[in-house]
Formats: structure tokens, C-alpha cells, sequence
């Protein structure tokens, strides 16, 4: 395992607005496994419009890695306003391409996965995968999420249609620590 770089991880607020669209331009252009393309960002989103989503922090959440006062890394945690979907998340990310390998990733998957515990305690969190990342693959394989499906067509960039698959981390089942009694900790299934 290589050096640990260690970042601050924050949820976005609305002085961040600028640079998040800023960080969101750059990254786009880094990787063909984003939702978005740069073009995208130019045309469908402003700083403004970025900012609206902290409003709804029940629904989206977004939490920045920071280094020196910039973004470096973004992971989002979304669920569907229906009382019928509460119970489950969807989860993206994406690390500045000079940031790749030092385990900002690691640091914003863990921050994510504990507030979908603990704050929205969802019973579990979904994202999508191209199959051809490995990296992300090896990521989200390390923090238990599991493939569950595939799709023939996950994603078109530069006509190129991309396959994928659905991943789950189920959060029911985890085991939880009780209060602790006299003779010591007891877990609770």
C-alpha cells in the first residue's frame, strides 16, 4: 500500500459554487467514465444552479476533498424524494486524474458510505461502474459493494457505446455495537 495523502473531506457549501463548476470542467475532460462531459458542464450547468443542491441535503449530498483551498476529489450520495425508494442511495465520484493513486477515493467512499448510515440510514447504496475501469471496479470491490447486473449500454462518449455494471453495498446487515454493560461490548445482529 502505498503513502496515504490525507485531505480534507467537507460537504460543498455555497461559497464553493465557482470552483466546483471549475473542478467539474477539468475532471470531465480527464476521463470517459463520468456521467458528463466538459461540453455538458458548459452547456447544462451554471455555479448557481450547482449551489441549489445543498438546499436538499435530505436528498443530495456532496462532499468535497480539498487540498491547499482546491477541490480535488467530489463524491455524491443521492436518494429519490418517493417514501417508497428512502431506504436506498445511489452513490458517484471522481478524483482529479494528478490526485489518482493516493487514495483520496478510499477517503470520500468511506465519508459517503458512514452518512448513508448513520445520518440517512438507507439499507443500501448503488452506483454504476463502465467495465473497462478497473480502478473504480477495484475501489468499490474493496468496500464490499458487489455487482448485481449489467448493462449493454451504460454509457455513449464519442459515439462509443460502454458497458457496465450495477454494484450494491448492502447496509442492513451489519452488525452494530450495544452499549456497553459490565461484562463488555455485545454486538447486535
Amino acid at each position: 500500500m502505498g503513502v496515504i495523502f490525507v485531505v480534507s473531506i467537507r460537504t460543498f457549501e455555497w461559497e464553493d459554487a465557482n470552483e466546483f463548476y471549475n473542478y467539474l470542467m477539468k475532471v470531465a475532460d480527464q476521463t470517459p467514465y463520468l456521467s458528463f462531459s466538459g461540453e455538458d458542464v458548459r452547456v447544462r450547468f451554471t455555479p448557481e444552479m450547482l449551489a441549489s443542491q445543498i438546499e436538499n441535503d435530505h436528498l443530495n449530498i456532496s462532499f468535497l476533498a480539498i487540498d491547499r483551498q482546491k477541490i480535488i476529489g467530489l463524491s455524491q450520495l443521492s436518494r429519490n424524494p418517493l417514501p417508497r425508494f428512502a431506504n436506498r442511495a445511489e452513490f458517484a465520484i471522481s478524483v482529479d486524474k494528478d490526485y489518482w493513486g493516493k487514495h483520496i477515493g478510499s477517503q470520500l467512499l468511506e465519508k459517503t458510505i458512514q452518512w448513508g448510515e448513520n445520518r440517512w440510514h438507507v439499507g443500501g447504496i448503488y452506483l454504476d461502474v463502465a467495465n473497462d475501469n478497473e480502478r473504480a471496479f477495484n475501489l468499490y470491490s474493496k468496500y464490499g459493494f458487489k455487482i448485481i447486473g449489467e448493462y449493454p449500454i451504460l454509457i455513449t462518449v464519442d459515439g462509443r457505446d460502454l458497458a457496465g455494471k450495477m454494484m450494491y453495498k448492502d447496509l442492513r446487515n451489519k452488525p452494530r455495537v450495544r452499549k456497553r454493560s459490565v461484562s463488555g461490548y455485545k454486538l447486535l445482529k
